[in-house]
């Protein structure tokens, strides 16, 4: 996923770049802002830099025309109560119960919890069925039997435990002052959620296995836990210049992980990992604190971001499929009894 410079922010720039070649007051005319927009746009790029110049209000989200949190509660415990009902029907049951809902309504909730298919629905009954150890009806059991199958029939890249599957990309964060052209480095757990960042100052294979070898893999270490597969896209950083070796793949093999390409089947269930995550953080953290904060350093800067995910990892609560609600880390270790393929024996832990 890479953040590519809007229409907002070229204009911005074009005016702070003209007032170079004449003066303010005839660039406010030319572009049609206000003087007061030019020494405002002026004192943003000066102390956050291209992404400080992002209109945020426009992409504020509409909340007055949400449920509330009991309604959507309900939705989320039909999906998995019924994963074979469509949203005009669970809209109905609601509708019942003396709770006021749509079922496009009921399908903007399935949406933002990943749950918007039949298909979806069940596979979270099946993680919460084996998180939590509850019983199941019949007819669940049945649609969990027919998920399997459907599975073993479908070229389908999922997640069915902690360490299963990890979602390796690069994130292209902007231009700063004094410091440069800054990408990071993402890994996402594609079943408890639990993401690492790193930040570089450039986008090539080295990057990438610096972050698998000093900071993915001794996190799966750390966590007795072994790492199956590695989802990315096909950038020439995963996989390689042209007549060049293929160092982020030499690196996978060694470790015996199943490197797997994005393919047009899973790119918007799997890769949308990355790129909601790329989302929350760059409206949640980038764009507040580089309007905000000067940085002199990428160290300085990286500091305040991993200090940003401990908290995202450990009291952010998800929407995600598998996590019901439930932050990262609660749902790592409610899942980690799941992984058969731990690095020492269950005993070890």
């Amino acid at each position: 996923m890479v953040m590519t410079k809007d229409y907002s922010i070229r204009t911005k720039l074009a005016l702070l770049q003209l007032a170079k070649e004449m003066n303010v007051t005839k660039a406010c005319e030319v572009m049609g802002y206000s003087r007061d927009s030019y020494y405002r746009f002026k004192k943003l790029y000066e102390t956050g830099g291209e992404l400080a110049l992002k209109d945020l209000d426009r992409r504020k989200p509409m909340l007055k025309n949400r449920v509330t949190e009991n309604i959507e509660k309900q939705v989320v415990e039909l999906a998995l109560d019924y994963p074979n009902y469509g949203q005009e029907k669970v809209a109905k049951l609601l509708n019942a119960r003396d709770m006021s809902i749509s079922a496009s309504g009921v399908r903007a909730i399935w949406k933002r919890h990943d749950l918007e298919s039949t298909g979806k629905r069940l596979k979270a009954l099946h993680a919460k069925v084996e998180q939590e150890k509850i019983s199941l009806t019949d007819a669940q059991k049945e649609s969990i039997e027919r998920l399997h199958q459907i599975k073993q029939n479908k070229g389908e890249v999922d997640a069915s435990y902690p360490g299963h599957l990890g979602v390796h990309d690069t994130l292209f964060i902007g231009e700063l002052p004094n410091i440069g052209t800054i990408y990071q480095q993402t890994f996402i757990d594609a079943y408890s959620k639990i993401a690492i960042v790193h930040l570089d100052l450039d986008k090539n294979d080295g990057n990438t296995v610096n972050m698998l070898e000093n900071h993915i893999l001794p996190w799966h270490q750390s966590n007795d836990l072994k790492l199956e597969q590695m989802l990315t896209d096909r950038g020439p950083e995963f996989y390689g210049a042209a007549k060049q070796a293929n160092n982020y793949q030499i690196s996978l093999d060694q470790h015996n992980i199943q490197h797997i390409k994005m393919r047009a089947y899973n790119g918007s269930e799997v890769n949308g990992i990355c790129a909601r995550f790329h989302a929350l953080q760059k409206s949640n953290f980038y764009d507040i604190v580089l309007r905000n904060q000067r940085f002199e350093s990428l160290a300085t800067l990286e500091e305040v971001l991993q200090e940003w995910m401990v908290n995202q990892n450990n009291n952010v609560p998800q929407q995600e499929r598998y996590c019901f609600g439930k932050t990262p880390m609660t749902t790592f270790n409610d899942s980690l009894h799941l992984a058969p393929s731990r690095i020492y024996s269950n005993s070890h832990s």
